[in-house]
């Protein structure tokens, strides 16, 4: 057994009972207090396990291939470590009530990087670089993978036009969309349509629709001028948008190229760009084959 030495007044309850076969603990010439070693490993280089409390304050732990420090918290979920500065909590690092590991800060603010710089900041809103248009998120060859806004992304450090009002892209958004040939006045019946392929992409305001469809039935519509409805967005006003066909059968009284006008949440034929393409002009058969593109309010 190894000697341990009982103080005089502790020798009728000795509160320290060393059971061990070496060095249970030392107190070296500098007041370094070590557990499980006889000499001062402040910088671990050994393989020696050891615990050491020194004279300046830190706690030095050595152990070889294994973990050097365990924290256990039992019962119910919370701190495990406290963080203090000058006696002021300043963060813990614990567990959430879903026992998940969380790193908190009292202040709602913390700050990482490397061991020199400061890089990143987090606070209770936001987290940003400390230094403008220096640091990356991700690498070319570890990339991460979606990214979920509820805002957008802002481009304010671009160039402006001089009638710039907004520098955020807010939106984006693919899909399909259900077309319909009729005239300008809503109300049709009758109409089946062969198979159908329309798509439309959404970038921030700006609409564009894409599609290939064949009316097998022109059924019965109203009004005087035909149009492509029930567009997937209106648009923000009339006139600001357009589009042309790549291909169209069964159109009466064409002459010339047939392009599109867009109002609210229609597309009108224009024959020639500046003649309305009938509504009588629809027949059985009608197939168009074009695109769209508009810019829309919502």
């Amino acid at each position: 057994m190894a000697l341990t030495k009982v103080p005089n007044e502790l020798s009728s309850t000795p509160s320290i009972v060393d059971g061990g076969n070496g060095t249970a603990i030392t107190i070296d010439s500098s007041e370094n207090t070590g557990f499980g070693g006889s000499t001062y490993e402040g910088s671990v280089t050994s393989n020696a396990s050891s615990v050491w409390i020194s004279s300046t304050g830190y706690l030095s732990a050595n152990v070889n291939n294994d973990w050097g420090l365990g924290v256990n918290r039992t019962g119910t979920d919370g701190t495990l470590i406290n963080l203090r500065r000058n006696g002021a909590d300043v963060g813990s690092i614990g567990t959430d009530a879903s026992g998940n590991l969380q790193t908190l800060s009292a202040t709602g603010n913390y700050r990482f990087g490397d061991s020199n710089t400061t890089r990143w900041s987090v606070d209770a809103t936001r987290m940003y670089p400390l230094a403008d248009a220096t640091y990356d998120i991700g690498l070319s060859s570890v990339r991460v993978r979606d990214i979920y806004l509820s805002g957008g992304v802002n481009f304010s450090a671009n160039a402006n036009a001089s009638g710039m009002t907004s520098e955020t892209l807010d939106d984006y958004e693919e899909g399909s969309w259900t077309p319909i040939l009729r005239g300008d006045v809503a109300p049709v019946s009758g109409q089946s349509y062969g198979a159908t392929t329309a798509h439309y992409v959404k970038v921030g305001q700006l609409v564009y629709l894409g599609f290939d469809f064949r009316l097998t039935a022109a059924g019965s519509t109203s009004g005087s001028y035909a149009v492509i409805g029930s567009l997937p967005f209106p648009a923000l006003n009339s006139n600001l948008g357009g589009g042309s066909l790549g291909y169209y059968t069964n159109l009466s009284n064409i002459t010339g190229p047939v392009v599109f006008y867009v109002a609210a949440s229609q597309a009108y034929l224009m024959s020639g760009g500046s003649t309305y393409v009938a509504r009588t002009a629809l027949a059985n058969d009608t197939r168009l084959i074009g695109f769209l593109s508009y810019r829309t309010s919502s």
